[in-house]
């Protein structure tokens, strides 16, 4: 099925300066998108290494008993590997297991009929590797999330300096400015049983909020600083 999707709508944060290098996952949290917004452009680390129990090769969604996480198998012998070199094990049945969790979390959701397909496309093509899906996700949910007149710029960056590495300061930097950002809520699934839950991933909101999810991002502003 096809939803129209309402025009893009650009948005930037002039007051900041120098756009900041923002972690390569798979179907990142709304934090990650905020960043993307408010800076004007995206900004990803094209060259990271995988790392275990990280947003690389995982995602949060909005359960209907708790937040759960989905992972996305790596072969064993390509872990500690560049993300496009880190090769998906299909041996497993996470693809279906990854859809039955989505029906389960977001079946009832507004807006998962229209976009639900979409994604399955590119599951069901067998990307070969963790770099290979992801840009083949986030472009997806660029368009529909409205974001089309926001860049995507995939910045090659040296493995040999610590700096860029997934628990260095790049890393930190971007922590520290999820931390600092106000999320609002908006209606969720199990939102009377469990009330907003933040830190999912973004397809909570693609399937909550639908084409009007450009129009939510308008109300993202970094939080001020306190006063001492």
């Amino acid at each position: 099925m096809i939803i129209k999707q309402q025009s893009s709508m650009p948005i930037h944060n002039a007051e900041q300066t120098a756009p900041l290098l923002l972690p390569f996952f798979i179907l990142p949290p709304i934090h990650w998108y905020v960043l993307g917004i408010t800076q004007g452009v995206f900004r990803v680390n094209d060259n990271e290494l995988f790392s275990k129990q990280s947003l690389r090769s995982r995602y949060v969604i909005a359960g209907p008993n708790s937040l759960q996480t989905l992972s996305i198998p790596i072969h064993h012998e390509y872990r500690g590997l560049s993300l496009h070199e880190a090769r998906i094990d299909y041996t497993q049945s996470w693809v279906k297991n990854h859809k039955q969790a989505w029906q389960t979390a977001y079946g009832k959701s507004p807006f998962f009929e229209y976009y639900d397909y979409q994604f399955w496309k590119i599951f069901d093509s067998f990307p070969a590797t963790i770099g290979e899906l992801s840009k083949k996700l986030i472009p997806l949910l660029h368009a529909n999330l409205g974001l089309h007149s926001l860049p995507i710029e995939w910045i090659l960056t040296p493995q040999n300096i610590k700096d860029f590495q997934s628990n260095s300061m790049s890393q930190e930097a971007y922590e520290q400015n999820i931390r600092s950002l106000t999320i609002p809520s908006y209606s969720q699934v199990f939102e009377q049983k469990h009330g907003f839950r933040s830190g999912v991933s973004i397809i909570d909101l693609l399937f909550n909020k639908g084409p009007m999810a450009i129009e939510y991002f308008v109300h993202f502003n970094p939080q001020p600083p306190q006063k001492k």
